[in-house]
């Protein structure tokens, strides 16, 4: 691959393709990010940016075909199924969900868990369809999935793939942090025997959760739950451990009219975090055709500067009539912290107001 003549790399796309002048021109430099014949000067990550109708997809099929192997992750079944449509050799992964088990009426997901508790899934789901599924997926050259399948699925994945494509990647961050965050429900309150807290206090929420945790939770056990329940507890373990690191935020919404639930997210990744998930393959494409500000995306992904490079599609229009500003700080902008913020939010809105009053723009 390094031998290759510099811009000048071999774009693959299926029969019957022809690739325009500047999906070629993104390929070559995204390529060349990453194949440089300078060692020193390869990146391991590309932010793309290209606007709608730019043809994205034949651009990542084009690395993919390049580097050998790799996979596509959406945030859609509608971008999974146009991937399929337009690249036939590339299966989609889904979710257990998706399947029946073959031992009882549920679904492949509970099956598994009742099976692995019986320390008998290994005779049970050998002829299970999705097993079979994730075998073709990850016996393929390529495969597209959505974010919770790469997140959880893809450690298990035997071939040695060169790359990732994070179509729509904008949304990253918040799919790596949504794949840590808690929310416990009334039915898990019910199963354990246990009451919500009194207080929607932050605080009380850790202390509350913390408490559940290591009593109630720890002591419930039943044979359909017991993985779940082992998952939610390390959950809570790992959030707070990471609690003032990763900036958790605690809320809830307990009424008492039977769809209770307490939650816990974090405002941020760490590096540690970000690399659980972006560390599993050497190269990683980022695409997306609302990347505001790729210096800020490849922060907030603790991205070193060494590390990453831009490519930018052309536009119709002149990106310097249209600027990006960003304002200091950050809000908690979930559910319950709303009323709490609104305040915040329109005497920023109203100093925007009157800093651009004459301008339209979008806030």
């Amino acid at each position: 691959m390094t031998e290759q003549i510099e811009h000048n790399y071999p774009m693959e796309l299926p029969a019957g393709w022809t690739a325009r002048e500047e999906q070629r021109r993104v390929f070559q430099e995204a390529a060349h990010h990453f194949l440089n014949p300078d060692e020193d000067e390869r990146k391991r990550v590309v932010i793309i940016q290209a606007p709608t109708g730019m043809g994205k997809s034949g651009v990542a099929y084009a690395l993919l075909r390049l580097l050998g192997s790799g996979v596509v992750v959406t945030a859609t079944k509608q971008l999974q199924e146009q991937y399929r449509g337009d690249f036939p050799d590339m299966p989609r992964l889904v979710g257990r969900g998706n399947f029946d088990c073959n031992m009882g009426s549920y679904s492949c997901e509970k099956g598994y868990y009742i099976r692995a508790g019986e320390k008998r899934s290994r005779s049970y789901c050998q002829d299970c369809g999705y097993k079979a599924h994730v075998d073709a997926a990850f016996s393929a050259l390529q495969y597209v999935c959505n974010y919770a399948s790469y997140v959880h699925t893809s450690q298990a994945d035997p071939s040695q793939r060169e790359v990732v494509i994070f179509d729509e990647g904008h949304r990253v961050e918040s799919e790596i942090m949504s794949s840590v965050s808690i929310e416990i429900t009334q039915d898990w309150i019910t199963r354990t025997d246990a009451s919500f807290p009194d207080s929607s206090e932050e605080d009380d929420l850790f202390d509350w959760i913390e408490d559940w945790k290591d009593n109630e939770l720890k002591d419930y056990y039943s044979l359909e739950h017991a993985a779940e329940r082992d998952r939610i507890r390390s959950a809570i373990s790992y959030m707070l451990k990471t609690r003032d690191k990763l900036r958790w935020v605690a809320q809830g919404n307990v009424q008492g009219m039977g769809k209770d639930w307490v939650s816990f997210k974090p405002l941020r990744l760490s590096r540690y975090l970000s690399e659980s998930v972006l560390n599993r393959t050497p190269r990683i494409v980022i695409l997306s055709a609302t990347i505001l500000d790729p210096a800020e995306l490849a922060k907030s992904l603790c991205l070193l500067d060494s590390e990453w490079a831009y490519v930018e599609s052309t536009h119709s229009f002149d990106p310097k009539t249209r600027p990006v500003v960003f304002l200091d700080g950050s809000l908690p902008v979930v559910r319950s912290s709303m009323d709490d913020a609104k305040g915040f939010l329109l005497d920023a809105i109203q100093t925007i107001m009157e800093e651009h009053p004459d301008e339209k723009g979008l806030i």
